[in-house]
């Protein structure tokens, strides 16, 4: 009977482990949408077809990365930070939801600076914490993440998309 009952607590574990590590690459997926729609959106051509590859990649990519196996030993060590971030996450991502609602109250012609420099704000701590969140998932999962992810992380964000994660 113990038996049993160890399988199923590991078993559960196991569960909430894969929907935090899920949580988080879906995470780091909505960010990178969004950052490559921002960037479209500021193109001439907002239908940029290596735009949409590229989204649609991310989404096979994420697959293939739940799938792998999962470093113990960094699970333990990262699982509190990985919680905390994606929680920062959140919280950034109102901000910065209800900024850009603001800013859309007031028009792009009459918007308060502080309105803008709390976008940008909100946007670089944003993708501060996609960076972090992106490190903490390598060492979890034990090896690098896509290119496509590392490409997108690392181009700047300008003044935000309208909707991030």
């Amino acid at each position: 009977m113990d038996k049993d009952l160890e399988q199923h607590v590991e078993a559960e574990v196991d569960d909430i482990q894969q929907m935090l590590l899920k949580a988080g690459i879906d995470a780091l997926i909505a960010w990178i949408k969004s950052k490559l729609r921002s960037r479209s959106t500021r193109t001439a051509d907002p239908a940029e077809p290596a735009e949409e590859v590229a989204i649609a990649d991310l989404d096979q990519e994420r697959d293939a990365l739940l799938e792998g196996q999962v470093d113990e030993a960094a699970w333990k060590l990262y699982e509190r930070e990985v919680r905390a971030i994606l929680a920062l996450i959140e919280i950034r991502r109102n901000n910065l939801n209800l900024l850009e609602s603001q800013r859309a109250q007031w028009g792009d012609a009459l918007v308060p600076p502080i309105i803008v420099n709390g976008i940008r704000t909100e946007t670089s701590e944003l993708d501060a914490l996609a960076g972090r969140l992106q490190s903490l998932l390598q060492a979890i999962l034990g090896r690098p993440l896509p290119e496509g992810f590392t490409e997108a992380l690392a181009t700047p964000s300008g003044d935000g998309p309208a909707q991030l994660l």
